[in-house]
């Protein structure tokens, strides 16, 4: 998925209303409050071989650049943090953004 894609799904999701019950939607999983979805940094489309870790972060910081400039900057966090707090006991964790 490329940027673009990546950014089109956030808006979709954002607009959709938050699914009641455990289950999956057409881009990942999904539950009462959240959907999960995978962003991927690799366009499936092309051709360009194997990623590196820099074409990886390449990816994610200019995600998060544009998702910064459209809703303010938030401290950066990835699923290890999630979980981490998941093993802390801590139920959920709720960002500063969107409710």
């Amino acid at each position: 998925m490329n940027i673009v894609r990546c950014l089109e799904t956030i808006d979709r999701l954002c607009a959709s209303p938050l699914p009641a019950a455990h289950g999956w939607s057409d881009v990942g999983r999904e539950g009462p409050g959240y959907y999960l979805t995978e962003s991927g940094a690799g366009d499936p489309d092309g051709a360009s071989g194997e990623l590196t870790a820099e074409d990886v972060g390449a990816y994610r910081e200019g995600t998060a650049q544009l998702l910064n400039e459209r809703w303010g900057e938030t401290r950066p966090w990835d699923m290890l943090t999630l979980r981490v707090r998941g093993e802390r006991g801590e139920r959920r964790y709720r960002s500063r953004g969107r409710r």
